[in-house]
């Protein structure tokens, strides 16, 4: 079973992704995102989650499996969704992607 802190919120994502491409600054990171700097500063102000399109994008500018992304964002966006998220990411994530990624603590 899934730990729970696997499901990574939004802000993670951002954060890896701007460390990654060595983005000096979310202005950065918006563009490489395709997305304006005011959705990227309110997402990570974790007033506003990701859209899937997006969550996509990060997932493949980060080579994970676009499901662990996208469950992340899901999980923590609807709370009353959260058990049928975490279950979609247990099935769909494999573990070695869970070892691979997740492996720091939340």
């Amino acid at each position: 079973m899934a730990n729970r802190h696997c499901l990574r919120e939004t802000g993670f994502w951002l954060d890896q992704v701007k460390q990654k491409y060595a983005c000096k600054s979310d202005g950065e990171l918006s563009r490489l995102l395709g997305v304006t700097k005011a959705a990227v500063s309110l997402q990570k102000a974790g007033r506003h989650e990701m859209s899937i399109k997006q969550a996509v994008k990060v997932a493949e500018l980060l080579h994970v499996n676009p499901m662990a992304v996208i469950c992340g964002v899901m999980y923590h966006q609807d709370p009353a969704e959260a058990e049928f998220w975490l279950s979609v990411y247990e099935q769909t994530v494999r573990e070695n992607d869970r070892r691979q990624y997740f492996s720091d603590s939340a």
